[in-house]
């Protein structure tokens, strides 16, 4: 108990040193913005700021949520309009943060808080507990995203949809098999993409992205239902924003989403 008030103390002090460094950020974000853009490859920015140019004579920025003088989180390639509405973001964040009962389910605060104790030495992770990011929690960045990651995003929505869709139809076409007369209906004139009889009492379940396989294994008929099911379960959690990489189906489709991007 000691120890957690000790660090609240510590982290209501690094909550109000961050938003002097976000307010200082945008003012030098608005100063800068005001000078020609070729004297601007020229111009030294500060390492403490929360933005920088990705590279020299580029119009995509690095814009960073920090605490405790590290980086929590980035958005890496960002477009310049989008700036400013994102240091807004994390500016909005910082303010949400609760010093006396800080939200420790929501990842980027639960990271900050660890940097805090890490700092006293401290260990908090026997007494808090991350829980899944698969929900709708505040964006940091005010759901401002670099380039990739939008085109990660993009990816993973539309396979998101195919793959529900492929479940949907798979697990109708497996509730029906007893009924021929269904099965040999128009509307399950396609096979299931999602399993394939092997024997009487063997199923093999595959899921797959784009031709490319997320998991393929091979179960008995009285499981083949449930883990349907529970395929359908995961993909429908998944937050294209937030991917949760602890999930193995889910970094596995984040994986060929961004091979895909590097692909092309």
């Amino acid at each position: 108990m000691k120890n957690k008030k000790k660090i609240l103390i510590f982290f209501k002090q690094e909550k109000i040193n961050s938003l002097k460094k976000i307010d200082q950020s945008i003012c030098e974000w608005e100063r800068y913005l005001k000078k020609y853009y070729f004297f601007r490859q020229f111009l030294k920015i500060d390492k403490s700021l929360f933005w920088e140019q990705s590279k020299k004579f580029s119009k995509f920025y690095n814009v960073h949520l920090k605490w405790s003088s590290n980086i929590v989180r980035s958005q890496i390639n960002v477009e310049e309009k989008d700036v400013i509405k994102a240091l807004n973001g994390i500016k909005s964040f910082y303010q949400k943060i609760s010093t006396i009962k800080p939200d420790l389910s929501h990842p980027d605060i639960f990271r900050s808080f660890d940097l805090t104790a890490r700092k006293l030495n401290l260990n908090i992770k026997n007494l808090y507990l991350k829980e899944n990011i698969e929900i709708n929690i505040i964006d940091p960045f005010n759901n401002v995203s670099g380039r990739e990651n939008k085109k990660i995003e993009k990816i993973l929505d539309t396979g998101k949809s195919q793959l529900l869709k492929d479940l949907k139809y798979s697990i109708e076409y497996f509730d029906n098999l007893k009924n021929k007369q269904n099965i040999d209906n128009l509307e399950f004139n396609n096979k299931p993409k999602n399993f394939i009889k092997e024997s009487n009492n063997l199923y093999c379940l595959k899921l797959n992205l784009f031709e490319n396989e997320i998991q393929t294994k091979k179960i008995p008929k009285n499981k083949v239902r449930k883990e349907l099911l529970s395929y359908f379960k995961v993909i429908n959690s998944l937050n294209i924003r937030r991917p949760n990489l602890n999930n193995s189906l889910i970094k596995r489709m984040y994986i060929i989403a961004k091979n895909k991007i590097n692909k092309n």
